[in-house]
């Protein structure tokens, strides 16, 4: 995503993730409320031609965009997500958050599970062992497969 966040985070299907995108589109709404019945300076409205729909419509593109900006951080923390951030993936495992610097990961794979799981991000580190990141059916899991996957590449 060219203006996306720098962050890639895999949601959990659990209520936390469902709670977060919910109150986006809460907060998606309440601004576009909030955008249509704001009193407009009038140095907008004449920088945009007189046109008041106009400033309404850019402001409202920039406050989404910063929802989409904001969303992946409140994702981030929470206490089951997988993210991507920097150098450095942040993962839970066996009820503990990892840090796991990108440097030491040397192959991402797909492994299957028993179920409910079904097939599991898995990062193999350069010590030998390998830990389990998350469902690869949780939303953003295919794309923090994909940049673990660019960065190792860029590696070798």
């Amino acid at each position: 995503m060219l203006f996306g966040p720098p962050i890639r985070v895999a949601r959990p299907l659990d209520w936390t993730g469902s709670l977060v995108v919910a109150a986006s589109w809460l907060l998606v709404l309440l601004i576009a409320l909030v955008v249509t019945l704001v009193r407009l300076p009038v140095t907008w409205v004449r920088f945009a031609l007189g046109s008041p729909e106009l400033v309404r419509v850019l402001l409202a593109l920039f406050m989404i965009l910063v929802v989409t900006w904001v969303r992946p951080l409140l994702i981030a923390r929470l206490p089951r997500a997988a993210s991507l951030f920097g150098g450095t993936l942040r993962l839970r495992e066996r009820g503990r958050r990892h840090r796991v610097p990108v440097r030491e990961i040397r192959r991402v794979d797909l492994e299957v599970r028993p179920p409910p799981a079904f097939e599991m991000l898995v990062v193999g580190l350069a010590d030998g062992t390998t830990h389990e990141v998350c469902p690869i059916d949780w939303p953003g899991a295919a794309a923090l497969y994909r940049a673990l996957a660019r960065r190792i590449a860029r590696r070798r």
